[in-house]
């Protein structure tokens, strides 16, 4: 299976999660009193398990998805899993991000599940978003392909388009990109064969160097997660001509379950 739950789900409608989101932020608000803003998660994560265990929840801490395709394989795990149904991660920061929604999201898609919800103890009121989305997996493997732009010049080429068919079949759209980047380079034959440090100069000085993963060696793969503001991001992309060695750039961009594969060129 390319995604397997390693625990038992059950799918739960929003009227249905809120009856136990009530009882849960009634017991995180309970532990910030008790212990303060100041510990690192793991204290407030292992403190709402036995609390919502002694409220009569089935608890699972820290249940993992495992992600595979051929012999990539990546593990996840979530924070606290409620009735195998309730996602909840938490978090101990200045403030909750989009970047943590993201995460939670992924969590979702991952699982099946349609509701969860970030809470972040270390603000002076407990910090808490509700999370949900109501995505079928057919939905997220309707994938749209845009490769009017690509262009393939060596096998490397050949591999990262077919992968990226394969992975979309096998996944789904709406994920996080860094996931399919990890794929990709792991079937590129790994970071330590791709990923290389090129030399970024500006008027023939040396300022440093930049790490990339080279198809070839004036070809690098850059992987995007773009939704708006697309041509502001393809000309800085392409500033990467202008200070480093590099004369192709395989630029493949998710946005949602549409996938577009562009061959930017010097």
């Amino acid at each position: 299976m390319p995604i397997k739950c390693e625990f038992a789900v059950q799918v739960l409608s929003q009227d249905e999660f809120h009856a136990i989101d009530r009882v849960v932020m009634r017991v995180s608000f309970d532990i910030q009193n008790e212990l303060g803003r100041f510990y690192d998660e793991c204290i407030y994560q292992k403190e709402l398990a036995f609390r919502c265990q002694r409220e009569g929840f089935e608890v699972l801490l820290e249940p993992s998805v495992c992600v595979v395709h051929g012999d990539f394989k990546k593990r996840y795990f979530l924070d606290v899993l409620i009735n195998h149904s309730a996602v909840y991660e938490l978090k101990a920061v200045e403030g909750l991000m989009g970047i943590h929604e993201a995460q939670l999201i992924q969590y979702l898609l991952l699982s099946g599940l349609h509701h969860g919800k970030l809470i972040n103890f270390y603000p002076v009121s407990v910090e808490h978003r509700f999370v949900s989305t109501r995505l079928t997996g057919l939905e997220q493997r309707t994938a749209q392909f845009e490769e009017s732009l690509w262009r393939e010049k060596s096998a490397s080429d050949r591999l990262v388009r077919e992968k990226i068919h394969d992975l979309m079949a096998d996944w789904g759209g709406f994920l996080d990109a860094g996931l399919y980047e990890e794929a990709l380079i792991h079937f590129l034959g790994g970071v330590e064969e791709r990923i290389r440090r090129m030399d970024v100069n500006i008027a023939g000085r040396i300022i440093g160097a930049q790490k990339v993963c080279l198809l070839q060696e004036d070809t690098s793969l850059h992987v995007s997660a773009i939704k708006q503001h697309r041509n502001s991001y393809q000309k800085h992309l392409q500033r990467l001509f202008d200070h480093t060695s590099l004369s192709r750039i395989q630029w493949i961009n998710f946005n949602r379950n549409r996938v577009e594969m562009v061959t930017l060129e010097k």
